[in-house]
């Protein structure tokens, strides 16, 4: 595991990397607290393992921000955390709980045949560039978790032409004050009328 971290604590608490922080094939045994943590540069968490929680709730991610592969066995919470550059969830396993609630993203964040068994929240999200939700072309569709219900509740899309679902059930997702008069919808399963 490459880990350069560089300057101290902010008057605010959490950590600060200052250059690339790689996190690549790391696990954490207890839960991991990123709390308020600012990162300068690129930050990766590729095939990272989050055995007892991960809490990035108000951090910053200032460059690239790629999860590829990275499993969170219990919640996963990035609440109020601001994603400045490209985002990437790509074939990461969210177990339990993921929570995005009033988070920012920046230039674009795609969440790629990821897997959300918990509920997740996306409430209040601020989305200035694209936006993507695509599940596995094969196999279950993203959000389809037995327990998984999905709150895309009063999203702000600022580019609502560059948000899309593919391959993705819609059945169990709230999307109660969220304009969708523009976002596009490409092989999903809608719920049934009961009517």
């Amino acid at each position: 595991m490459t880990m350069p971290i560089s300057g101290t604590a902010p008057p605010s608490g959490g950590a600060v990397f200052g250059e690339r922080a790689s996190f690549d094939r790391a696990s954490f045994g207890e839960g991991a607290s990123f709390i308020r943590t600012k990162f300068s540069r690129l930050a990766c968490f590729s095939g990272t393992r989050f055995r007892r929680g991960a809490i990035f709730d108000g951090s910053e991610f200032a460059g690239d921000a790629t999860f590829l592969g990275t499993r969170f066995n219990v919640d996963a919470s990035f609440e109020r955390t601001r994603f400045a550059e490209n985002t990437l969830f790509v074939e990461s396993a969210f177990e339990d709980g993921a929570w995005f609630t009033d988070a920012a993203l920046g230039a674009g964040a795609e969440f790629c045949r990821s897997e959300f068994r918990g509920s997740a929240s996306f409430e209040g999200i601020q989305a200035e560039g694209s936006l993507r939700f695509s599940g596995a072309e094969t196999g279950a569709r993203m959000f389809g978790g037995a327990k998984c219900v999905v709150n895309l509740e009063n999203m702000i899309l600022l580019r609502p032409g560059e948000v899309s679902f593919s391959l993705v059930n819609i059945e169990r997702i709230s999307f109660f004050g969220t304009d969708l008069s523009k976002i596009i919808f490409e092989g999903v399963s809608w719920p049934e009328d009961k009517a």
